[in-house]
């Protein structure tokens, strides 16, 4: 430095000049910016500088060309992170419901080994053990199993063996000689952030568990029951009934609309000896965004459906799998506006007088023609921000407010722009982010990354150079 000092006493003058001088001719040669300068020394110093100072403006503010790290949820107390779930082993002869529980967790079912398509690779006891048991055993029950009086461990499969005495909730099932690997929720881990306060700071403590739960119930407001009796629904189609008294008769299927979880025998839908083939058709008072499918079986399990088919009025067809328990579940749909319904069940765990103790159908009132051009995708006017623009601006030029999804059909640029971006640079923020100047994009993911600065509300984040896929809806 003293050298350099020497050198050129006025080095800072001299890149401060240097700077000023690029400002002001854009694109011109450095050394036709510099040429008053009368130290050659100064002017070397001076453009190396500029050089370094233009890279490190540029690496901080241009959207990245590649896909950067993922920010990811931080799992409680060395949790296991693996398949969107975070892992944990139970205690010797505990339960799954008890051993989310004690992580301030909710229990989320998945499969990762075994059945049909095994792949021990993908099993669970070895990754929260930090080593492989002695032996592995054929897959067993619905949850992997280790046990450490035998250093042995099952892999799980969709459906438990007989002997397992899984017979209901998965999560309440234990055996006494089990520790079991439990999959639990990252909803209430994922790192959301408000607009003060660090990720670090933030995930060490309880606070992300309340911050996702509201943000997770701000993201779904607005939903209602369209199925229930009092919002205008009704069933208007049975297969059959076991009284055999009509619709609104014993047993009949507007019982499973009348919000009435307590009594799942009586006040309940009942088919007259069937499983497969057992249908309703449900009528909305109109046509609605529908997102989600509340099913709750009957209370005997010789009454549970498994596979059924969806029909909606635009002639699609979904199929779900319900799961063996008598506990109301929740399943996502690819959203669709509709104002009907008809549910077939095409297999069943059991047969008796299958049907359902409830039926929900969570819908939004359909959004109206998106103004200035939007694109109506999912139930949201897509509008495209100016550059550098946040989403709540974009929104709120066009009287609209900010509603954050994360599109389930595709990437929604592609429509704004009403052409494909000559780059697709994979996800990198929770917003789609197109970059003009070099005609490519990125998509969008739950989980931002590191290097979008992305902290605080999802409507109010902008990038230098990014015009952003915003997602807007009537207040």
């Amino acid at each position: 430095m003293l050298m350099h000092a020497r050198l050129c006493p006025m080095l800072v003058p001299c890149i401060l000049y240097l700077m000023m001088a690029s400002l002001a001719i854009g694109q011109e040669d450095l050394t036709s910016a510099t040429a008053e300068q009368e130290d050659p020394s100064c002017k070397l110093h001076g453009q190396r500088a500029l050089v370094q100072v233009i890279s490190r403006v540029r690496s901080e503010t241009e959207a990245p060309a590649q896909p950067p790290e993922t920010l990811q949820p931080t799992c409680p107390n060395r949790g296991t992170l693996e398949l969107d779930r975070c892992w944990y082993l139970s205690e010797v002869g505990g339960n799954c419901a008890d051993t989310c529980g004690k992580q301030g967790l909710g229990f989320f079912w998945r499969v990762p080994s075994g059945g049909k398509s095994s792949n021990m690779n993908l099993a669970i006891v070895p990754k929260l053990l930090g080593r492989k048991p002695g032996t592995e055993s054929a897959p067993w029950g619905r949850l992997e199993c280790f046990v450490p009086s035998e250093d042995r461990y099952h892999t799980a499969k969709p459906e438990a063996d007989q002997n397992t005495l899984d017979t209901a909730d998965v999560k309440a099932w234990s055996y006494s000689k089990c520790q079991l690997a439990c999959p639990c929720s990252t909803e209430e881990a994922l790192p959301v952030h408000p607009a003060s306060g660090s990720s670090a700071a933030l995930l060490s403590t309880k606070e992300p568990s309340r911050l996702a739960t509201s943000a997770l119930e701000k993201q779904r407001s607005g939903l209602l029951n369209v199925a229930a009796a009092s919002n205008g629904g009704k069933c208007i189609e049975q297969s059959s009934s076991y009284a055999e008294e009509g619709i609104d008769g014993g047993f009949g299927c507007s019982l499973m609309l009348d919000n009435d979880l307590s009594d799942g025998y009586y006040s309940a839908w009942a088919s007259k000896g069937q499983g497969k083939d057992a249908s309703v058709t449900l009528a909305f008072k109109k046509p609605y965004m529908l997102e989600f499918l509340k099913y709750q079986q009957r209370p005997d399990a010789g009454e549970w459906n498994k596979d059924v088919d969806l029909h909606f009025a635009d002639g699609t067809t979904q199929s779900v799998t319900l799961r063996n328990t008598p506990e109301m579940q929740t399943i996502p749909l690819t959203p669709v506006v509709s104002d009907k319904l008809v549910l077939t069940v095409t297999s069943a765990y059991k047969t008796t007088n299958n049907g359902a103790t409830e039926v929900q159908v969570l819908g939004r009132e359909v959004q109206p023609p998106c103004p200035g051009g939007g694109s109506l995708v999912e139930n949201r006017c897509w509008l495209l921000s100016q550059k550098g623009g946040s989403c709540r601006a974009a929104c709120a030029a066009k009287g609209l407010t900010f509603s954050y999804v994360l599109p389930r059909q595709g990437d929604i640029m592609l429509q704004l722009l009403g052409k494909a971006p000559k780059t697709a640079s994979g996800p990198w923020g929770r917003l789609e982010c197109f970059v003009e100047g070099e005609d490519r994009y990125h998509s969008a993911q739950r989980l931002q990354a590191k290097n979008t600065l992305d902290r605080g509300d999802p409507q109010d984040w902008s990038y230098p150079g990014c015009q952003l896929a915003c997602p807007c809806m009537k207040p």
